[in-house]
């Protein structure tokens, strides 16, 4: 229950905060309960646990944030992996497009220059249309 608490916290940004507010509210209650007195001795060792509380709350916090810069830095990566993909692959693709129309165009001479030097035209009607692409 309390890790579900936290994560809901940790997504509404305030969650840590009032989770501590009530564990001191909690302690307080728990102080009362116990008779308030007992002789005094009491205080001192009360109050090293409540700053082992806090320490260890403030490091937990702090693992928390080392966690979630770490995911933000891992899904920074991926996404700068994944646009070099993209434009590698747009790279490829505009190469190629390239490529067709160099060798379009080489055909498109070619077939000019055999009807520039004299070739029969009957040649040509014989060769299917993909061939002159």
């Amino acid at each position: 229950m309390k890790i579900k608490e936290e994560e809901k916290g940790d997504e509404d940004g305030g969650g840590r905060r009032r989770e501590k507010e009530m564990k001191m509210k909690m302690e307080e209650e728990e102080e009362e309960e116990e008779g308030g007195g007992g002789g005094g001795g009491g205080g001192e060792e009360e109050g090293e646990e409540e700053e082992e509380e806090e320490e260890e709350e403030e490091e937990e916090e702090e693992e928390e944030e080392e966690r979630r810069r770490r995911r933000r830095e891992e899904e920074e990566e991926e996404e700068e992996e994944e646009e070099e993909e993209e434009e590698e692959e747009e790279e490829e693709e505009e190469e190629e497009e390239e490529e067709e129309e160099v060798h379009m165009f080489r055909s498109c001479d070619q077939t000019l220059s055999r009807l520039e030097n004299g070739w029969p035209f009957s040649e040509f009607e014989e060769a299917p249309v993909s061939a002159l692409k």
